[in-house]
């Protein structure tokens, strides 16, 4: 059985190509994150046809987080120069999906950093009112 599902982020954005076939072609690359102590992370190749190479060069970025379900494939070619045979592994994807836009730390409110309310900005939370303008007992 040969399947594999990989979640990262996009280290370049897509560039849609058009194969000697006419169909829509995108090479791409995941950065998934090691469950390391240190940073670490594989980058792993990958290729979509059709409509997950529409999808990837009209709706995502470098940086975005994607799913990516498909399969391995292995394959090698003779280096121009050298004669060297080089082996390739990619990903051809069956399915590609966009689970989070990156957002650079500038846009965030506070840097980046994140904070934490217990109440709803601009709402009263003195006390709770039931309909008949009487306070509830809890």
């Amino acid at each position: 059985m040969n399947n594999v599902t990989i979640t990262g982020r996009l280290t370049a954005d897509p560039e849609l190509r058009v194969t000697g076939k006419g169909d829509h072609m995108v090479r791409f690359t995941v950065a998934v994150d090691r469950e390391t102590a240190e940073k670490e992370a594989d980058f792993i190749r990958c290729v979509a046809f059709r409509h997950s190479a529409e999808f990837l060069s009209k709706y995502c970025n470098k940086g975005d987080v994607v799913g990516v379900a498909g399969k391995i494939r292995t394959g090698s070619y003779d280096e121009k120069d050298s004669g060297r045979k080089v082996y390739t592994t990619d990903i051809y994807a069956d399915r590609v999906e966009k689970l989070h836009a990156h957002k650079p730390k500038a846009d965030y409110p506070n840097n980046g950093t994140a904070v934490y309310t217990d109440t709803i900005p601009g709402a009263d939370m003195s006390g709770e009112v039931n309909d008949d303008g009487e306070e509830l007992p809890f």
